[in-house]
């Protein structure tokens, strides 16, 4: 970025780079922070903590740009909250200094004024010694291995950040910049080194990982929709709302599971979560089922722990299995968007409560418990799109229309799931021939 060398212009990599920031931090002071990655994030809540007025600049329409959209808008919610300003599907064009202050230029033409900038808009591999020893690289820049972390030359060995390894579901090559597989990828270099070919190999990375923004976390493994659809590959994908542990016991919170699996094994892909407690928990049972090549008829029957503190009866785990399971069977249709589509009739199931604190514009209002009763308000020549709050009586509701003559498809996570990424058109998943097409 043009003038990004000015002194009170940062990035962090080090704990001497977090030093000279530490230096300049005064409550009061204006930070703008470029990129809403895992660092961005960090940073935007401790200058916040240390009383800053920040803004955040992120070049794509949500933070954390490897989740999918859905999964991360409560993190909008909490940027809110705290009052962080925000800049979506923007970026920093240029840095100037005016007198005692910095104007950080957008691409927009808009201009913020700060009297520190954190950039944190992502990384390249350091790979010059490598390049400069004539090792293969590939074509961004990372270190060519073997599965034991050899480079080109056998008796030079990478690992970390700078090295392309292989993903562990698909095997394509990928590039990790995760502490995770760094570490474990240099256990395989030195096993390989004194043991030869009795090493075992490097199995390749998932990428989990996880980050907290005040009081949510988010957290995420494997593949996702975003990453399936541009590689072209067939998925079908499920979002659930359950709690971290009994609803009825004190401090009871609610969060978010995506799950994504292939629709012909059924085998788990991937999975993102969002919420306050328990996140990691869901995520890290996710990543060992990716691993293990686990099916969704597999989280179904996961024995989990289950006391009243500590879990629920039915984990959000085996709620999503149980959801893919009802898709992959026929019983359901599920539609990730509300359509704008005047031949799709919108049913909403909720109760007057939560559909009068939350409307639906044009929607059709039948409360779940007067449904079977209220059948002749709808058109049965026309596909009904059933929605609840969480996507659980939406998927009952579709039960009774189906039985009943109706074209009837659900909205997945319920208007909860939408997150803020709700837009018009409607996108379906794949699904069983039993189910009909819109």
């Amino acid at each position: 970025v043009p003038g990004e060398d000015d002194p009170v212009i940062f990035t962090l990599r080090t704990p001497q780079d977090m030093d000279r920031i530490i230096a300049v931090a005064k409550p009061g002071l204006r930070a703008v922070v470029a990129g809403g990655g895992y660092l961005g994030l960090e940073m935007v809540e401790q200058l916040h903590r240390k009383g800053f007025k920040v803004t955040l600049v992120q070049r794509h329409p949500h933070v954390l740009s490897q989740f999918d959209s859905q999964v991360v808008m409560p993190l909008h919610d909490e940027l809110r909250a705290h009052g962080i300003e925000s800049r979506f599907t923007n970026q920093l064009a240029s840095i100037n200094r005016n007198d005692a202050f910095l104007e950080c230029v957008l691409a927009t033409g808009e201009t913020l004024e700060a009297d520190m900038v954190v950039l944190s808009i992502g990384v390249h591999p350091d790979s010059d010694l490598a390049q400069k020893a004539g090792l293969a690289l590939s074509a961004s820049g990372h270190i060519v291995v073997n599965e034991f972390m050899q480079t080109s030359d056998p008796d030079i060995y990478a690992a970390g950040d700078a090295v392309q390894t292989r993903d562990r579901v698909f095997g394509n090559q990928l590039a990790v910049a995760l502490a995770g597989p760094a570490n474990r990828q240099g256990r395989v270099a030195a096993d390989h080194i004194f043991l030869g070919e009795l090493a075992r190999p490097y199995p390749g990375s998932i990428g989990t990982s996880i980050v907290r923004l005040f009081g949510m976390m988010a957290a995420g493994t494997g593949w996702t929709e975003w990453a399936l659809s541009k590689d072209s590959r067939n998925y079908n994908t499920v979002t659930v709302h359950g709690h971290h542990h009994a609803a009825y016991y004190p401090g009871a919170e609610l969060m978010t599971l995506k799950l994504i699996w292939d629709p012909e094994t059924g085998v788990v892909l991937g999975a993102q979560a969002v919420g306050k407690e328990g996140v990691d928990k869901r995520i890290d049972v996710l990543a060992t089922a990716i691993i293990g090549r686990m099916t969704i008829d597999d989280l179904c029957h996961l024995e989990l722990t289950y006391a009243p503190p500590f879990g629920v009866v039915r984990d959000i785990v085996n709620l999503a299995g149980f959801a893919a399971t009802n898709v992959r069977d026929g019983l359901v249709r599920m539609s990730h968007y509300i359509p704008d589509d005047p031949a799709i009739q919108v049913l909403d199931v909720r109760s007057k409560s939560l559909a009068d604190s939350d409307p639906l514009p044009g929607a059709i209002r039948i409360p779940y418990q007067q449904l079977r009763k209220s059948l002749g308000m709808l058109d049965k020549n026309k596909p009904v799109l059933a929605v609840c709050q969480l996507g659980r009586t939406s998927y009952f509701a579709v039960r009774i229309l189906l039985q009943n003559g109706f074209q009837a498809i659900s909205l997945s996570g319920g208007v909860k799931g939408l997150g803020g990424a709700a837009k018009k058109g409607v996108f379906v998943t794949p699904c069983s021939p039993r189910s009909f097409s819109i």
